[in-house]
C-alpha cells in the first residue's frame, strides 16, 4: 500500500509538472489563444489574448467570447460553434474583433473541438482558438492592390505604344488605349481574338506568329521589327517586344506584348540611305580633279 501511494504521488507530481509547463507554454505564446466551452464561454486565455483583446487577462475567464466580435459577426460565431460540433474539425474564418476601447482589429481565427469531458452524463465539449491579427497582411495587401491599380491605369492610358496581354495561347486578354490608336481595333472587337490577325498573310502561312510566342517562352522576351497589319489592312513598321507572364511556379500564363508605330523612323532611315547611295554614286563617277 505504501509503495502505491508513492507511486500515486509520483504520477500526481508528474501530472502538475506536465500542466505547470502547459501553462507556461500557453501563458507565453506568441499568438492569442483562447478556450471556451461549448457555447463559447472562455475558460482559459493566455497574455497574447488579453493583449489582443486589450483587457487584462483575469477579465477574460467566464466571459462570453462573442463579446469581443461586432454585432454584425455573431450570427457567424454561433454558426462556427454549430459547425465544429458537428463536422468535429478545424474551422479558420477572418472577422474582426471590437477592441474594448472600440478599435476594431482585424484577425484571422482557427478554432478546433480540443477536448470532451463527461459533466453530469454529458459531453462538455472545449473549443480551442487561435486568433492573429492581419492588420499589417491586409494593408500590405492593400498597398499591392493600389499599386497595381495605379499601374494598370498607367498602362491603359499611354497612347504611343500598344500594350496589351495574350494567354499563353496567343488570344489577347487586354488591351489599352495606345492599341486602339495604333491598331484600330477598340478594346470589345479584340479581346478574345487571335493575335496572329496582326501580321500579314505570308508571316502566318509562315508559322511567324506562333514562333514569336515560341521563342518569347522558351527564353523569356522576343523582340523583333517588322510589318504589322492594322483593322483597316494598311500596313505599319513595329518595333515589337514579347515578355513571357509566369506564375510563382514558373507555369506559363501568358504574355505581355508592347508594340510601337516606327514607319516614319523607318521611312527617314530608306530616304537617308537612299541619299547616301545617291551621293556615293555621283561621287564614284564624278571625273578626277
Amino acid at each position: 500500500l505504501h509503495a502505491q501511494n508513492l507511486e500515486l504521488t509520483a504520477s500526481r507530481r508528474l501530472l502538475a509538472a506536465e500542466h505547470q509547463h502547459y501553462l507556461e507554454l500557453f501563458d507565453f505564446a506568441p499568438d492569442a489563444y483562447i478556450v471556451t466551452d461549448h457555447v463559447g464561454t472562455i475558460r482559459e486565455a493566455n497574455r497574447a489574448a488579453a493583449t489582443l483583446l486589450g483587457v487584462p487577462q483575469e477579465f477574460l475567464v467566464q466571459k462570453p467570447l462573442i463579446l469581443f466580435f461586432p454585432e454584425q459577426e455573431h450570427k457567424p460565431f454561433r454558426a462556427l460553434l454549430i459547425r465544429l460540433q458537428r463536422e468535429k474539425t478545424a474551422l479558420a474564418w477572418e472577422t474582426q474583433i471590437q477592441r474594448r476601447e472600440r478599435a476594431r482589429v482585424p484577425v484571422s481565427v482557427t478554432a478546433s473541438i480540443t477536448r470532451e469531458i463527461p459533466l453530469k452524463g454529458r459531453p462538455a465539449v472545449g473549443v480551442h482558438w487561435l486568433l492573429r491579427d492581419v492588420t499589417e497582411r491586409i494593408q500590405s495587401e492593400k498597398a499591392v492592390r493600389a499599386s497595381e491599380e495605379r499601374f494598370r491605369s498607367l498602362i491603359e492610358n499611354v497612347k504611343d505604344y500598344a500594350i496589351f496581354t495574350l494567354d499563353p495561347e496567343g488570344f489577347v486578354a487586354s488591351w489599352n488605349v495606345g492599341a486602339e490608336r495604333i491598331k484600330g481595333y477598340q478594346s470589345a472587337e479584340i479581346i478574345g481574338k487571335h493575335f496572329s490577325r496582326f501580321y500579314p498573310r505570308s508571316d502566318v502561312a509562315s508559322g511567324k506568329p506562333h514562333r514569336n510566342l515560341s521563342i518569347a517562352a522558351a527564353e523569356g522576351r522576343f523582340e523583333d521589327e517588322g510589318w504589322r497589319l492594322r483593322k483597316d489592312g494598311s500596313l505599319f513598321w513595329a518595333k515589337v517586344t514579347i515578355t513571357a507572364l509566369r506564375d510563382d511556379s514558373g507555369k506559363l500564363r501568358g504574355f505581355s506584348k508592347v508594340t510601337r508605330d516606327i514607319t516614319e523612323r523607318k521611312r527617314a532611315d530608306e530616304q537617308l540611305r537612299e541619299s547616301e547611295s545617291r551621293l556615293k554614286t555621283i561621287m564614284d563617277n564624278s571625273p578626277a580633279v
